[in-house]
């Protein structure tokens, strides 16, 4: 379920502190959310290996290090051109 002690502790109607002091259920919460995590790794991977694009994508980022490059060019891969245009507002004239 992965649930945060504040929120385990919250359905048990004790404060969040009473659980963190507790050395056994420390133990249980590590272990179990460790487990978690593994299920979840594991089943991102079947995702990805039953054909999920998305998935695929992800994990490529993730774990191979690949990513998407965003290149900006210019008309026929030139440099980018662009005009700037600077307005004089010390010019405007006021009305009485």
């Amino acid at each position: 379920m992965q649930a945060e002690i504040s929120e385990i502790a919250a359905a048990l109607h004790c404060d969040p502190n009473t659980l963190r002091n507790n050395a056994e259920f420390m133990l249980f919460f590590e272990e179990n959310k460790e487990r978690g995590k593994l299920r979840l790794r594991h089943s991102m991977f079947k995702a990805a290996l039953k054909g999920d694009r998305t998935m695929r994508i992800w994990l490529s980022k993730q774990y191979l290090g690949m990513q998407e490059r965003h290149e900006l060019a210019g008309k026929d891969g030139g440099p980018i051109q662009f005009k700037v245009v600077w307005e004089d507002k010390s010019a405007v004239s006021t009305r009485n």
